[in-house]
């Protein structure tokens, strides 16, 4: 029989060598360095450390062995206000029972969630065959809401499509209103419908100010698409964002968006083209992203475009709500 409980300081070494596999399957642009693991193991075992309470971490037992363990943390939601769960890592080794032992953690870690105020749960897991991938599969609330991707950055993008009125330019303050309500859609447009319903506009838009606070506090950039004088989309980039434990030099493409009634004219691929631009030219390596969609099968078409661009899909992202 096969119980979850909490890890002791005693299992801290299956909680780091969990967080190890789970970096080493999701790094699809070179391998890890021995540095590059030791950055994982002082990052996990901060995380597990006496001042971050706000961490969850769980173990699936079977005959007196830890046959998985999982690590989540507790985290502000930026929209919406509250506060949601994030799995770190879910390591469940191939064996018997290993998709029933994954489904015991997830259901374990929605519990703990419930019991904490938590009102989503993530987690990002490479899209192959495994224990946890079927477990999320299987699991009716467990829904795909968004795709990482990667794109190594060698030399500035050629052949840029032009446009006729469409023009290209950094983000003003004056802009920010704009910006604003671009980040609200955004986030809306990301969900799926039955998930519409939890978040009022007003809140949802508050986050999006915060949003963009947070990203004037760093370095990054901003620029507009205007068409015949119109403010219609825009793409933002954090520049130099580090890298939660291997220390690459990378840049984040947190969002592109263009107004629904200006889309399929090839806008977001000029945007995102420009961003590349200016992130190659200011010596950025690597740049990650996030492809949102309301549903699986949009996520697999906007991949197919951007994987004309260069980007590759890296993790799915799954959500599950935990309160009704």
């Amino acid at each position: 029989m096969t119980v979850v409980q909490d890890c002791t300081s005693a299992d801290v070494t299956a909680v780091v060598d969990a967080a190890i596999e789970a970096a080493i399957a999701r790094v699809h642009v070179g391998q890890l360095s021995t540095v590059e693991l030791g950055r994982v193991r002082r990052y996990t075992r901060m995380r597990l450390g006496a001042d971050h309470a706000c961490a969850v971490a769980l173990k699936a037992v079977a005959d007196g062995a830890v046959v998985g363990v999982a690590l989540a943390e507790h985290v502000e939601m930026l929209f919406g206000g509250g506060s949601e769960g994030v799995i770190h890592s879910i390591h469940v080794p191939n064996a018997p029972g290993a998709e029933w032992t994954a489904a015991a953690l997830f259901e374990a870690l929605a519990e703990r969630g419930r019991l904490l105020g938590w009102q989503f749960l993530h987690v990002r897991i490479p899209h192959r065959p495994g224990p946890a991938l079927s477990a999320l599969h299987a699991h009716p609330e467990w829904t795909q809401s968004a795709v990482t991707i990667c794109k190594l950055l060698s030399e500035p993008p050629s052949g840029v499509r032009s446009i006729e009125g469409l023009e290209i330019r950094r983000a003003t303050t004056e802009d920010d209103p704009h910006l604003i309500e671009f980040y609200t859609w955004a986030y809306i447009d990301a969900l799926a419908p039955e998930e519409r319903e939890r978040f009022d506009w007003e809140e949802v838009k508050g986050g999006a100010a915060r949003t963009l606070a947070h990203y004037r506090s760093r370095p990054h950039l901003i620029i507009i698409a205007e068409l015949d004088g119109e403010v219609i989309g825009h793409s933002t980039v954090l520049m130099d964002a580090p890298h939660p434990f291997l220390g690459r030099k990378e840049c984040v493409l947190h969002d592109t968006f263009v107004l629904h009634e200006h889309r399929i004219k090839g806008i977001a691929r000029v945007l995102t083209a420009h961003a590349e631009r200016h992130v190659t030219r200011a010596g950025g390596e690597l740049m990650r992203g996030t492809a949102c969609g309301p549903d699986s099968e949009e996520l697999d078409t906007l991949l197919g475009h951007l994987s004309r661009a260069g980007w590759l899909p890296n993790d799915r992202l799954w959500l599950r709500p935990l309160t009704r």
